[in-house]
């Protein structure tokens, strides 16, 4: 049972957190500038507090040439997709953004084989491939996902 708690537990957090940064930025009126860096302070501090009860790092092997090179790409495509996702959910409906939200888990996926190849499987990549192609394929009918200009 603990194993299916967690999945819905994720959907329901990922839902909610797409609810309020929706009635921040547009009913309370926050800006971006300063929404995005409280998210990240707010995410930063949680990681480092829940980092020695349920993380483990290799600062060794994170600090080497290549990996550092990796984590500050990383780095900067997730603060660029974060403020393009932002800046979509401030000024669009939200079944407007929905395309970036249907290719939000793939692109996570992609990045994390990008920092840990060791772990990439093809049989994965390809279902998790076909799955988004799917979800998006099913938006397309009733028009629900639509690309902007800016998307």
């Amino acid at each position: 049972m603990k194993v299916v708690f967690i999945p819905l537990l994720a959907a329901v957090a990922y839902a909610a957190s797409i609810l309020i940064a929706k009635i921040s930025l547009t009913r309370q009126r926050i800006s971006l500038r300063d929404y995005i860096p409280g998210i990240f302070f707010f995410l930063t501090l949680f990681s480092v507090a829940s980092l020695p009860k349920w993380g483990a790092a290799s600062y060794t092997h994170l600090l080497s040439g290549n990996n550092l090179v990796l984590l500050l790409l990383i780095i900067v495509v997730a603060a660029i997709w974060n403020v393009l996702y932002y800046i979509g959910l401030s000024k669009e409906k939200v079944n407007t953004t929905e395309g970036i939200i249907i290719l939000m888990p793939m692109m996570t996926m992609v990045i994390s084989w990008f920092f840990s190849p060791e772990y990439f499987d093809s049989q994965i990549a390809i279902a998790a491939g076909a799955a988004t192609f799917l979800v998006a394929w099913a938006y397309r009918p009733r028009s629900l996902l639509r690309f902007d200009v800016c998307f």
